[in-house]
């Protein structure tokens, strides 16, 4: 595969996995290569997503053992009710 094949789309995404278009000069030997620095970057992304994903999904459990409590309270109530009227 040619850099001509790749999506345009695919081609923008790698861009900015890299955090560049080309290298302007010879990356010194003492510089990381530019595919470990794209997954650190990768990685960090992946971090943020997963910590950002995990933290909705505690506030949908919360949310749902707030509206499970109440549900259950008004529940009670509607049985002492009726336990009573009758």
């Amino acid at each position: 595969m040619t850099y001509l094949e790749i999506d345009p789309a695919i081609r923008h995404q790698l861009r900015a996995l890299y955090r560049q278009h080309a290298p302007r000069s010879v990356p010194a030997l003492t510089s990381p290569p530019r595919t470990v620095m794209a997954l650190t970057h990768l990685h960090q992304l992946w971090e943020a997503t997963r910590s950002a994903s995990e933290t909705a999904r505690q506030a949908q459990l919360e949310e749902l053992e707030t509206f499970v409590d109440e549900t259950h309270g008004r529940d009670s109530d509607l049985a002492a009710r009726l336990g009573a009227g009758a």
